[in-house]
């Protein structure tokens, strides 16, 4: 269950995350500690912190700022509009930005637009970051109906990631 402390700590992280999400470049680079060390506690956090549809905003924002607006696949500047919460589906753990293309090209289509980049290039890409990124501490919220996660441990000693 739920308590009230919960649902305002939870309001109150969205809130912080957004706020340093929309904040300015410049801004950005000044407060770089401070990106850091909540970039570094949402990495190593426990891996059980699942989102809920309302936190997936506020983690997609502040992980937009810290990348410096750049796709983690391919590094080209990346618009808000166009950017997508990347996550593992074995694990659920969340990954990265990245453009909405590069996400359905780590997901095997390559289909419509490529980021202006060739399929053969975006393929080199996508091998790259999933070794680079390997996810934070945070679970991507389930859909209704999906088959339980499995533990990250066991698909890892499993070799599937």
């Amino acid at each position: 269950m739920v308590t009230r402390t919960d649902q305002l700590l939870r309001k109150a992280m969205r809130g912080y995350l957004e706020h340093l999400g929309n904040m300015p470049l410049a801004e950005r680079i000044t407060n770089a500690a401070v990106f850091e060390d909540v970039y570094r506690f949402l990495l190593n956090g426990s891996g059980r912190l699942e989102l809920r549809r309302a936190d997936v905003a506020g983690v997609r924002v502040f992980l937009w700022n810290y990348q410096y607006r750049r796709c983690a696949v391919t590094g080209k500047p990346l618009r808000l509009a166009s950017a997508v919460l990347d996550h593992c589906h074995r694990t659920g753990r969340v990954r990265a930005v990245v453009h909405r293309s590069a996400n359905a090209a780590e997901g095997g289509r390559y289909v419509g637009r490529t980021c202006g980049v060739s399929v053969t290039n975006l393929r080199a890409m996508v091998g790259s970051y999933r070794k680079q990124y390997t996810g934070i501490g945070v679970l991507y919220p389930k859909l209704r109906g999906n088959k339980p996660r499995r533990n990250s441990n066991v698909a890892t000693q499993t070799g599937m990631l």
